[in-house]
């Protein structure tokens, strides 16, 4: 998720995830989380839009970046999956299925991958969609001038990206050929049992070369409507920016006749709770996201179909340890210590979400992508216990150490707009100086690419940021935090924490690979350059016409397989 996360019913996403990262998260997806599974309650007396072909959703704001080489937020790619496809997508159950692949081989040793493609697509600029547009993809996507905060995370995978994006070798030597017109062949540095989960990410979709110079390159690509060549169901057609963004189906896509059912899909971008509710109510809109209290004022009324998920979004502070106090691990675990977590989602949640008792949730598979919950094996790391005397005087330790007092603390809290950020962030505000006598606390309210921008360069002091999954596996929430990764915001380094990462990379057999991934975990949650506070439940609401939604950890919307009714 890179991906946003935020429900509040009508609200239209007002707080960010990212991450799959990155995506604001909005008052209509229970304010702070992501998604997970398509469901339906009984009841419902909005018929949606009078459109019998197409609908209406709320996508909360406007996509920060809609290039699939660079993009990491939840709100950019719930567009992307609709308008480009990879070599797998992932299929209604979250499955990864061929898609531009027709079929593939994996190596004995787990480490190379050789796709047949499909022959006979096309790109929508009449261009053939061949092997060379895998090559030039993911090229493109591990050059240094690229820049993107996943080349990090993808080049522990993939054979000489290291070496490339870091500008030490050229791209063309990376791990992957095309030894035909239809043939691909990846070279893994390592076993990846989610390898084939991980192209269907953006950052592994092929890129028609034509197109991209065409469109401006680097730098233009992606930008607008006419800006961009895709090869998936459905075609951008429409992108008023702050306003909609259209989508219309491509008949030419190769599995047209059995998915794609809806003509036209309407991405409108509300970040107002109440406005997003109106218009759900008026018949507007088709599906928005529920606030906590809107989702319990419409289960009494009964007049909606209402729907709800878990979607990998993990919401936490993401502590700058560069500035002075919050360089200290005591004062970083007594401000999430700080929280009155119970109350929290009680008052201001209202929902399923639950208490984070670790950093990485509880949806997802253990390290051997198969089976088991690594959260469970990972037990209660993080102290809501809500000894709040505990928390100050650990507060106070902390500080003494660093020669500071709380009076010489002082915190900026970096947020979306929007009505649920706003709520959120004053609770948090008021906790800290409630039970840490923390007087100088503010709340720094930003356009979410204006966040996403003040995080990568450092200028918070705090700030209360979601995350969801790229892939079914732990290592897609624990990478994030090795030293220098692209989206490790902190500061924070720490060797032991590397060493852990980069040998779970290395380990082929799951139960040794897990115990290196439970360990990177209990020491994250011991230094705690991020405070994690809660695993995000989505709620939203949807229009009686419309079925077969899938909302999950790993699709935050998708209409692939939707129908209307």
């Amino acid at each position: 998720m890179k991906k946003a996360l935020a429900l509040v019913l009508a609200l239209a996403l007002a707080l960010s995830l990212v991450a799959c990262g990155g995506a604001p998260a909005s008052t209509a997806d229970s304010g702070d989380g992501s998604a997970a599974a398509s469901g339906t309650a009984a009841g419902g007396l909005y018929p949606g839009t009078p459109d019998a072909e197409g609908i209406t959703v709320n996508n909360a704001s406007e996509p920060p970046d809609m290039n699939p080489l660079t993009t990491t937020d939840s709100t950019s790619m719930n567009v992307l999956r609709h308008i480009y496809q990879g070599m797998m997508y992932l299929d209604a159950e979250d499955n990864a299925v061929p898609g531009v692949a027709e079929s593939y081989e994996v190596s004995e040793d787990g480490m190379t991958y050789t796709f047949k493609l499909k022959e006979g697509l096309t790109w929508s600029n009449g261009e053939p969609v061949t092997s060379a547009d895998f090559v030039f993809g993911l090229r493109t996507f591990f050059t240094p001038e690229t820049a993107g905060d996943y080349q990090s995370t993808w080049a522990a995978l993939i054979q000489g990206a290291t070496e490339a994006f870091k500008g030490k070798a050229p791209v063309e030597e990376i791990g992957i050929e095309a030894p035909d017109e239809y043939t691909v062949v990846y070279h893994l540095n390592n076993p990846a049992p989610y390898f084939l989960s991980v192209l269907a990410f953006p950052s592994f979709m092929p890129i028609n070369e034509k197109g991209w110079n065409d469109c401006g390159g680097l730098d233009g690509y992606g930008t607008e409507a006419d800006k961009m060549v895709t090869n998936g169901a459905y075609n951008i057609t429409e992108w008023q920016h702050q306003d909609h963004i259209t989508l219309t189906k491509n008949d030419s896509y190769w599995n047209a006749a059995e998915e794609a059912a809806i003509k036209t899909i309407k991405f409108v971008m509300i970040d107002d709770s109440n406005t997003a509710l109106n218009g759900f109510m008026t018949g507007e809109l088709d599906m928005i996201g529920l606030s906590g209290q809107q989702k319990k004022d419409l289960e009494a009324e009964g007049a909606a179909k209402l729907a709800q998920f878990p979607d990998g979004g993990v919401w936490y502070f993401e502590y700058n340890v560069t500035q002075p106090g919050l360089s200290n691990a005591k004062v970083r675990q007594a401000l999430t210590m700080g929280i009155d977590i119970p109350s929290f989602m009680e008052n201001i949640v209202m929902n399923d979400s639950k208490a984070a008792n670790a950093f990485t949730p509880d949806c997802v598979k253990g390290a051997d992508g198969v089976t088991g919950s690594f959260n469970a094996a990972a037990g209660d790391l993080i102290d809501h216990s809500s000894d709040f005397e505990a928390a100050k005087a650990l507060l106070a330790e902390g500080l003494e150490e660093e020669g500071m007092t709380v009076d010489d603390v002082e915190i900026s809290i970096l947020t979306d707009t929007g009505d649920t950020a706003a709520k959120n962030c004053a609770f948090f505000q008021e906790q800290w100086k409630t039970n840490l006598g923390l007087t100088n606390v503010h709340v720094d309210q930003q356009e979410f690419q204006s966040r996403l921008n003040k995080m990568s360069n450092h200028d918070f002091s705090v700030v209360y940021a979601g995350w969801s999954c790229d892939y079914n596996d732990p290592n897609s929430y624990l990478d994030l935090w090795i030293t220098g990764g692209g989206n490790n915001h902190t500061g924070w380094s720490n060797a032991e924490y590397d060493k852990y990462i980069a040998d779970a990379a290395l380990e082929a057999d799951p139960a040794k690979r897990e115990e290196l991934l439970l360990a990177a975990e209990e020491l994250l949650c011991e230094e705690q350059p991020i405070g994690p506070i809660y695993y995000r439940y989505r709620d939203y609401a949807v229009s009686d016409k419309l079925e077969g939604v899938v909302r999950s950890p790993f699709q935050d919307m998708c209409f692939l397989f939707a129908t209307i009714v």
